[in-house]
Parts: structure tokens; C-alpha cells; sequence
């Protein structure tokens, strides 16, 4: 009866580093195993099955849902912190997410909204523009091109976006 009782004790200690986790902002999968392994080796726990009971446990609950994770976290980065398709992939699997899952919401999105992309690049080019502006043009382009391509924006979609900028005469020098 002692070892139920300890089990017990373990279980709700572990489902409490979940819970706290959670509170801050929704987790992967991946998050989760990792703040949860860090908890047995700090608590000194050698029976990490323990784990797998507390994961499916803060399933049950809604906690543990890749595929809600991931649309929260690139609507999060289409909001505050905006990036191109490759960039967030790459962030994405950083954070544990299956690729096929990452191409099925990419999939997704871009039937709902093929444009989002060209957004949030030309939102960046309009902030960048400022500090390009005592620069010739071609230099601009330059300097937005590989602006774009490091925040992982696809380069067709840098190519449309720093073309129709050159058409609205952000910058009317010609050297």
C-alpha cells in the first residue's frame, strides 16, 4: 500500500510541473517530456514509465495536442514576431513537431489564405524601409532581399514582394 501511495505522490508532483508549464503558454509534446524528465532526475525518480501515465493523463485533459500547439504558435509569430514559412518550420521542429504535421497545416493555412506570407513580408519590408531609405535603389533591394531570406521567407515570395516595392516608388533614385 506505501508504494500506491508513493506512486501517487510522484504522479501528482509530475502532473503539477505539467500544469505549470502550461501556464505560461501551450507546450508540444516534446516540451513536456523534456521539463517532465528534468523533474524525475531532480527529484531523483528511476522509474520514468511514470511519464507516460502523466502525458496521458494532461492528454486527456486538452494539454498535450500538437496540432493545437502548432497553429497557436504561428498564429502567435503572424501576430508579434513575423517570419516566413521556412523559418517557422525550422521553429517548429525545434519544438518537436512531426514535419508531416507542419505540411499539413501549411497545407491547410494556405488554402484558407495563400497571402499571408506575402503580409507579413511586406509588413517587415515597410519596417525596414526606414533604415534603407539614404541607400540607391538597387542597394535597397539588395538589403530587403536578404532581410526577407534570413527571417525564412521562401524566395518567390521575396521576389513578389520587393518587386511590387520597387512599383510603388518607395524610393525614386535611380543609382
Amino acid at each position: 500500500m506505501k508504494t500506491q501511495m508513493v506512486d501517487d505522490t510522484i504522479f501528482q508532483k509530475l502532473l503539477d510541473v505539467g500544469f505549470r508549464l502550461v501556464s505560461f503558454r501551450p507546450r508540444s509534446k516534446k516540451e513536456f517530456v523534456d521539463a517532465l524528465q528534468t523533474a524525475c532526475k531532480k527529484r531523483h525518480i528511476e522509474d520514468v514509465s511514470i511519464i507516460d501515465t502523466v502525458l496521458t493523463r494532461l492528454t486527456e485533459l486538452g494539454y498535450v495536442d500538437d496540432e493545437k500547439f502548432t497553429k497557436w504558435w504561428i498564429d502567435q509569430r503572424n501576430q508579434f514576431r513575423l517570419k516566413g514559412w521556412r523559418a517557422l518550420s525550422f521553429e517548429l521542429q525545434q519544438k518537436g513537431i512531426d514535419r508531416n504535421l507542419i505540411q499539413m497545416i501549411h497545407q491547410e493555412l494556405e488554402s484558407n489564405d495563400a497571402s499571408q506570407e506575402e503580409i507579413n513580408a511586406t509588413a517587415l519590408v515597410q519596417k525596414a524601409l526606414v533604415k534603407f531609405q539614404n541607400v540607391s535603389f538597387k542597394e535597397q533591394k539588395m538589403k530587403l532581399y536578404s532581410y526577407l531570406q534570413r527571417r525564412g521567407f521562401e524566395s518567390s515570395v521575396i521576389s513578389r514582394v520587393v518587386d511590387a516595392m520597387g512599383k510603388k516608388g518607395y524610393n525614386t533614385s535611380t543609382s
